[in-house]
């Protein structure tokens, strides 16, 4: 019994050494990068947004351009917005983010729709700066 007690001492202790686990300032700072690319998306403004994305995230925000540019006169507003890490690789490279956030669209003639978004973030760290890279909804709801 004292035997694996010492060895539980043993791997928290490297744990901490080693900086197991995620660091609350960096999780604030990966939710807050997602934030602020929700924000320039809802806002329109992709030419901003494209800076906080990579790889496949990228590709597929490119190829919706044209569609998005053809609905600019929704207007779309974003609030209540939380987000936690919930995955952090061992070496701090790569991260996914669950977030939520409250969605009011607006559509000129039509109204407005309130809706509950739900998405994941997959974050990856390319030359000391964090980007997302791939975004996965999962839950987009009438509120």
């Amino acid at each position: 019994m004292k035997a694996v007690r010492i060895i539980l001492a043993a791997v928290l202790a490297l744990c901490v050494a080693g900086g197991c686990g995620k660091s609350p300032s960096l999780e604030r700072e990966l939710v807050q990068l997602c934030e602020k690319y929700t924000q320039l998306f809802a806002a329109k403004d992709y030419d901003s947004a494209r800076h906080y994305l990579t790889g496949q995230a990228l590709v597929e925000l490119d190829a919706s351009r044209p569609l998005l540019e053809a609905v600019r006169a929704v207007e779309t507003k974003v609030s209540e917005f939380q987000g936690k890490v919930d995955f952090m690789s061992r070496d701090k490279s790569r991260a996914s983010a669950r977030c939520s956030w409250v969605q009011e669209q607006t559509v000129p003639g039509s109204g407005t729709t309130i809706t509950r978004v739900e998405v994941v973030y997959d974050l990856v760290k390319l030359k000391g700066k964090w980007l997302i890279s791939g975004i996965k909804l999962l839950l987009q709801e009438a509120k």
